[in-house]
């Protein structure tokens, strides 16, 4: 018989959601990240989502902690202006001024949530507020659609990330955030960013960082 047939199947936010909070809408492609957001569990730090809009994303991954008992050994940050764009795209993409704003209150949803989740809204403008952050990261998912957004939060965030952290980037080549992608492939030339995996159909890569 193979001892593994008695195994307890893996985790899946399926599985350890309600129906009410797993079928939440997500702007990103959650059947594509949600691998990485766990295989990420094991690595010690907190978990960011910077552009999170509604949170839903961050809701469920504060909820699976819960359910994990993990709620006490990492937070969900989830960081967003909750008012949309404050600027347009400076390098003519489709995204600008008042973008994402149609959020249904997610700020004061999600800081209701914060009482009985593992869940942190952060409200305000991500290139200064990624500042709050002081722990290790352990997932880091950016989907701020901009490179002038993207590039000093990934600076900033780059003491707080470990070797093994998992770093998510949203909307790479596609035609609606045209900055993205140039941003992303000179770091991979540099050998900054080393690529974990690539869905070209998500625009959704994931890596680790490269800080030798």
């Amino acid at each position: 018989m193979d001892p593994s047939s008695d195994a307890p199947p893996p985790a899946t936010l399926k599985s350890l959601l309600p129906a009410s909070i797993y079928n939440l809408r997500t702007e990103a492609n959650l059947g594509v990240i949600e691998p990485w957001f766990f295989k990420s569990l094991s690595v010690p730090g907190d978990i960011v989502e910077f552009g999170c809009f509604r949170g839903t994303m961050s809701l469920k991954f504060a909820w699976a902690l819960r359910e994990l008992g993990l709620a006490d050994r990492k937070t969900v940050h989830a960081f967003d202006t909750f008012e949309g764009f404050q600027i347009n795209d400076p390098g003519g993409g489709a995204l600008g001024i008042g973008a994402y704003s149609d959020n249904e209150n997610a700020f004061e949803h999600l800081t209701a949530w914060s009482h009985v989740l593992p869940i942190r809204p952060i409200k305000g403008d991500a290139t200064q507020t990624w500042r709050q952050l002081t722990k290790p990261l352990s997932f880091v998912w950016l989907d701020l659609d901009m490179e002038v957004l993207m590039a000093p939060v990934f600076e900033g965030i780059m003491p707080l990330i470990q070797p093994d952290t998992i770093v998510g980037i949203d909307d790479v080549g596609r035609p609606e955030t045209p900055t993205v992608k140039p941003w992303v492939e000179p770091l991979i030339e540099q050998g900054r960013l080393v690529q974990l995996a690539e869905d070209p159909g998500a625009f959704i890569r994931f890596f680790r960082v490269n800080k030798g």
